[in-house]
Order: C-alpha cells, then structure tokens, then sequence
C-alpha cells in the first residue's frame, strides 16, 4: 500500500504505475489495486492485453490485469506465479 501510495505522489498526468507482485495472493494483488483505486479517483486501470504479455491470454484477467499461474508454460518447465496491474494518472 506504501509502495503505490508513494508512487502516486510521483506520477504526471498521463503517467504509468505498473503494480506488479510474485505473490498470487489476492489481498497483494487485486486488493492493494482495488483499495488504492478506491482512494485515488485520478487514477484509472489500463487493461494489459494478452499480445503485451506474449500471447498468454488465459492470464488476462476479466479487469485487464494480469495472473500468471505457475502451470502456465508447462511445456517449457513452468514459470513463476506474477499478478500484474497497469495504472493511469488522468490529472
């Protein structure tokens, strides 16, 4: 919460926070974003599509953020769980 509540006091209008955890807890991801969007009515989510993030588009979730689950990629030996939340400052 500290970490973006700062971040806030940084960005320009126009500017990008890009939230991003390796916890797949929700209360760290959609939570802290949620809560912080909750607070700070100048900032907006921007969805992340699936071509951003290499075609992964089960990652997507259904606000625009993104949940990359540790069997994604299995082919390829798996990777690690991420939660991925992109930030607009409107003013």
């Amino acid at each position: 919460q500290r970490l973006l509540d700062n971040a806030a006091k940084m960005v320009k209008p126009d500017g990008v926070i890009i939230y991003c955890t390796c916890s797949l807890q929700k209360a760290e991801g959609e939570t802290q974003v949620n809560e912080f969007l909750d607070k700070n009515p100048n900032f907006s989510r921007k969805p992340i599509s699936a071509e951003e993030v290499g075609g992964l588009s089960q990652a997507i979730t259904p606000t625009g953020d993104v949940r990359i689950l540790p069997h994604y990629m299995e082919d390829n030996g798996g990777i690690d769980g991420f939660f991925i939340a992109r930030l607009v400052k409107t003013s």
